[in-house]
């Protein structure tokens, strides 16, 4: 199980980690692909790891429900009541083309607000990676 602490580590992944010291903790990936951005992906069983581009550091670790996760103690794809948790504790969700993005936790949700199992996923991401975006967010109310 991974234990997500905001802006700062997923398990033992910790945002800022050089490609070295990623696969001294996680081993190598069974595949790896480059994003738009030049950055590179690499897939695990159950989660994924972006990398910056130049500098090669942890900037997003994307997790699917083949891999059990803990938010603010909450298992985010066993507890059927963990998106509107979540959204709560934030305090302040906004949605951005298709995806919920909880800032205050810094994750983004997929595939729980609109019941979408098959879109069903996380994104932990590193502190101001969607600042950039901020203008074109929506405000989502919180139930």
């Amino acid at each position: 199980m991974f234990f997500i602490n905001p802006y700062e580590a997923v398990g033992p992944i910790r945002f800022g980690m050089t490609r070295a010291e990623l696969v001294l903790v996680v081993g190598d990936p069974v595949r790896e692909l480059k994003n738009r951005r030049a950055e590179a992906d690499l897939q695990f069983p159950g989660f994924s790891i972006r990398l910056s581009k130049g500098d090669e550091k942890v900037v997003e670790v994307g997790i699917t429900p083949d891999t059990p996760v803990m938010l603010c103690d909450v298992d985010v794809f066993v507890s059927a009541d963990a998106f509107a948790r979540l959204v709560k504790i934030d305090g302040a969700p906004y949605e951005y083309v298709g995806f919920v993005i909880l800032l205050n936790l810094g994750v983004t949700m997929t595939g729980f607000h609109d019941a979408d199992e098959s879109q069903k996923a996380i994104t932990v991401f590193e502190k101001g990676r969607w600042d950039h975006l901020r203008s074109q967010f929506n405000r989502l109310p919180i139930a």
